[in-house]
Order: structure tokens, then C-alpha cells, then sequence
């Protein structure tokens, strides 16, 4: 293990630690649900209680998309017209552009006066290279802002319209977060809870993050197993809790990711159930392991390391808009 891989687990232990339970998401949500069904048998179109499997979008289409070096703002148009027509790869890109641009629009409140501050104080500390770091982000905000300025007006109410199409293409880490609904969060403040967007989302949620599950994500196997067992977060405050599914997800986080899940601060452990329910969620967390991941098992740090980071954001290690941008393939 190289010395920048053992700093980047030491720094995810430590904001594991302090945000164990809630790892991913933000803010509270009212908890819905109805009386516990019967353990499930996760499907891409198949959800329990009162969630509404998300239908697909169409994929790409047959016309290419422009370059991604030209800027989003000079083809915005262009790419609206492709994701209403259902192309997932022109949802993302334009859905990553306008999340960004909220996002910007929310952190934004007077950065200049505060960064220049820290800009002189570090240059009189004789801390140059800090200062030059702090200097070219605040110059690639601005720049972003002005593209952001210059997107049509009214487009950025639609973000996570496109984010949701983008989603339901299939791209099983963009179907991950909106079904742990990320993006609400950009929103600022609890206005998001009284959206038609929010609406659509608690009726979708749970059947996304079990369609997201059969199609390889690991991570939607840790937040199920979470979800069933504590309310912390929107997608768990969504979900009704449930020993017996607690227990199946249990098991199958046990074998996807092995040994690697002491790494794990605060995790939950498996419930007390009975017997026969136990042999039943373990013959289903064993059918779920092989048919959704092949028999593969995960680091869990490495895994939760790459859910930490939004689509929008610059400093992703990873481009889910790329054809083929698939979690963990």
C-alpha cells in the first residue's frame, strides 16, 4: 500500500468516524412506510411497501453528443433537447452542470472577502504554495460561475429532473445516488420536502436502491442493511425497519466485504431472529452475492471512498457520464 493510499484511509476513518450511521446522506426526513412485508427478493422492477419501481429512460441516442471540451453552457439547449428525448448521457452531462452550478450558487455567499483573508494571512505566514491553491480555486470558481450565468434562464430549475433521467438509464452509480437521494441537499434548508421532485423520489427510492443492488453496486448493500435497521438519513428514514431484511443485508455486506468491514466505526450489528428466518435471509444473501456481484468481494473503505464523491463535483476520481460509467462495473 502506497503512503498516499494509507493517508487516504487514515483521512476516511477518521470522517467515517464521525459520521458513521450517516455516511452519505443529509438532512432529516419524515419516516414513511407500512407494516414489514415479507423478506424480499430484491428486482430491478420490484420495490415493498409503497415504492414505485422508476421506469427506465430510453438510453443514447443515434446522434453524438458534442465534445465534452466544449463548455456545457454553449450546448446546453442542444443537450436538453437529447435528454427529453431520452438520452441518459445528455441528462448527465447537463444534470452534472446544473447541480454544480446550485451547488456553487449555495456555498457561494461572499468567498472572495473570506479567501482573500486567508490568502493574505497564509502569504504573511509565508505559506505561498496554500495561498497559490486557495488562489487558482477561487479563480476556477468564478470562471464557473460565469458559465453558470450563461446557461438559459430557468434551465437550473430542471437539475434534478435531468439527474433522475440520467439515473434510470441503468448507470448503476448515478441510479445509487438518486435512489439515496442525493442532490436534495444542494436545495438548502427543508424547502425540498414540499417539491413534486422529492415527491416522485420517496415513491421511487426503495425499488431504485434495490434495482441499483442488481446491478453491482456494493455501496446499496451497505445502506439497505442500514436502512432496515436505524432512520438516520433520507433513504432510511424512508424505510420501514425490518429484523429480518436487516439481517439478510447483514450477511450479504458480511460477504461482499469481508474482514474489511472492521474498518467500519458504528456499523450495525446483525439482529436477533429466528431461525428459520435466518436460514432464509441467508440462502438469499448468498443467491444476491453471486447473481448480482459474480461471488466478488470489495474493500469497503475503497468502496465507500468513491461514494463520497457527487457527480458535479471537480475533484471526483471518477466520470459517470463516460459511456460505460458503471460502479464497480
Amino acid at each position: 500500500m502506497t503512503r498516499r493510499q494509507q493517508a487516504l484511509r487514515l483521512v476516511l476513518l477518521c470522517a467515517l468516524a464521525l459520521s458513521a450511521a450517516g455516511w452519505l446522506f443529509f438532512g432529516p426526513a419524515e419516516r414513511v412506510g407500512s407494516a414489514s412485508p415479507p423478506l424480499p427478493e430484491p428486482a430491478p422492477t420490484t420495490g415493498t411497501g409503497a415504492s414505485r419501481a422508476p421506469q427506465p429512460a430510453t438510453g443514447p441516442s443515434s446522434e453524438p453528443l458534442p465534445p465534452r471540451s466544449v463548455p456545457t453552457a454553449d450546448i446546453a439547449s442542444s443537450l436538453a433537447a437529447l435528454a427529453d428525448a431520452g438520452d441518459g448521457q445528455a441528462a448527465c452531462r447537463l444534470s452534472a452542470e446544473l447541480m454544480r452550478c446550485r451547488f456553487l450558487a449555495q456555498v457561494q455567499s461572499d468567498p472572495d472577502e473570506s479567501a482573500a483573508r486567508n490568502i493574505a494571512r497564509l502569504h504573511a505566514d509565508g505559506k505561498h504554495d496554500q495561498a497559490r491553491m486557495i488562489e487558482a480555486r477561487m479563480s476556477k470558481m468564478r470562471s464557473q460561475l460565469e458559465s453558470c450565468a450563461r446557461l438559459p434562464a430557468g434551465l437550473d430549475k430542471r437539475a434534478l429532473h435531468y439527474f433522475r433521467s440520467a439515473a434510470l438509464t441503468g448507470n448503476a452509480t448515478l441510479l445509487f445516488r438518486y435512489a439515496s437521494g442525493s442532490g436534495f441537499e444542494s436545495e438548502g434548508g427543508y424547502g425540498y420536502l414540499t417539491t413534486p421532485e422529492f415527491d416522485q423520489w420517496r415513491g421511487e427510492a426503495e425499488a431504485a436502491m434495490q434495482r441499483a443492488l442488481s446491478q453491482g453496486s456494493p455501496e446499496a448493500a451497505l445502506v439497505l442493511r442500514a436502512a432496515h435497521d436505524g432512520d438516520i438519513g433520507l433513504f432510511a428514514g424512508l424505510v420501514a425497519d425490518d429484523d429480518r431484511q436487516a439481517y439478510a443485508y447483514a450477511r450479504l455486506t458480511e460477504r461482499l466485504f469481508g474482514d474489511t468491514l472492521v474498518n467500519v466505526p458504528g456499523l450495525p450489528t446483525r439482529p436477533s431472529i429466528s431461525p428459520a428466518d435466518a436460514e432464509q435471509a441467508e440462502a438469499l444473501a448468498a443467491q444476491w452475492h453471486q447473481g448480482y456481484f459474480d461471488g466478488q468481494q470489495f474493500d469497503v473503505i475503497s468502496v465507500m471512498a468513491e461514494s463520497m464523491w457527487q457527480p458535479w463535483q471537480d475533484v471526483s476520481p471518477a466520470d459517470p457520464c463516460q459511456p460505460g460509467g458503471v460502479a464497480h462495473g
